[in-house]
């Protein structure tokens, strides 16, 4: 949790699923601007969920067997954006 306060986004969540089974083990939310977590910002629907679609496409992914845990990926920008 302490990454979500270093970078001061105005809100943010992590989910952490079980590759294996699909549980969620863990969900938070945070409000940078009130500097608190906020467990319930991560089922709202109120900001744009830009990162969603990351989500969906690693999902698509590994689940036709197409990339793995070793897979390598080249981006431009930085790892936290």
């Amino acid at each position: 949790m302490q990454k979500m306060k270093q970078y001061k986004t105005d809100f943010s969540t992590i989910v952490v699923i079980d590759n294996e089974t699909g549980n969620i083990l863990a969900a938070q939310g945070y409000i940078g601007r009130e500097q608190k977590f906020d467990q319930s910002l991560v089922l709202e629907a109120t900001h744009p969920s830009a990162s969603l679609i990351k989500i969906i496409t690693a999902a698509d992914l590994v689940g036709k067997g197409n990339v793995n845990k070793e897979t390598g990926f080249e981006f431009k920008g930085r790892s936290t954006t």
